[in-house]
């Protein structure tokens, strides 16, 4: 399993998650974009950095990555009430293994609101909220 599987995972058992997103297959969370088909209220993500760290003999088996979750919704409402979900679920966490990657740590670095007017001329707008996670994480590093 990776970080991203683990994330994925852990978010299918936490019902501040599953409230706002759906559960297990019927999930609107979505790697990367989502499909055009998506229902609001949903969510993606992307790993944006993936930094590990080193001393002067080699590589450490901490990995200090940074993701951005955004929240998509045809309300105010619901953008914050799904960013809050992800927020009580990810926000703090130094419980472990998820669910086979050794997470450390997990910290809300940023949150922003963000109001996309209609390209028509309804008044049909999109609410985004875009957080950004601290994530320090172990892994494997290579042997020479």
């Amino acid at each position: 399993m990776s970080l991203r599987s683990d994330l994925f995972a852990y978010w299918k058992t936490k019902s501040s998650i599953t409230d706002e997103f759906g559960t297990s297959d019927n999930m609107r969370v979505y790697p990367g974009m989502a499909p055009s088909s998506a229902t609001f209220p949903y969510a993606t993500w992307e790993i944006i950095s993936d930094t590990p760290f080193h001393h002067l003999e080699a590589a450490t088996r901490i990995t200090d990555a940074t993701m951005q979750i955004d929240v998509w919704a045809d309300t105010a409402l619901a953008a914050f009430d799904g960013a809050d979900g992800f927020r009580s679920a990810m926000d703090g966490y130094n419980e472990g293994t998820m669910t086979s990657v050794d997470v450390r740590w997990i910290a809300l670095l940023d949150r922003r609101d963000e109001l996309i007017p209609p390209d028509d001329n309804s008044e049909n707008a999109i609410y985004r909220v875009s957080s950004d996670y601290q994530i320090f994480y172990v892994t494997s590093v290579p042997t020479f």
